[in-house]
């Protein structure tokens, strides 16, 4: 095989595995904002609330520009 097909190759499985990565960080984001959705409304108090929101503000950001705004290089 030569070897501009074998890197092509590589290149569509880092593609999928990328799409796989996304899928994957969007499944763990919605599991852990419904954890903190679960205490908040149990505990139900404001403080908390507060912390809560500013974690998952934190942790969207994070989600949003690791896979969104960066570029991969391979």
């Amino acid at each position: 095989m030569p070897l501009r097909h074998r890197l092509t190759d590589i290149h569509k499985g880092v593609e999928e595995n990328a799409m796989l990565d996304r899928v994957l960080a969007l499944v763990a984001f919605l599991f852990f904002s419904g954890f903190l959705g679960v205490i908040i409304f149990s505990v139900s108090h404001p403080m908390l609330i507060v912390v809560a929101g500013m974690g998952i503000a934190f942790v969207g950001w994070d989600f949003f520009s690791q896979l969104f705004l960066r570029r991969r290089r391979y």
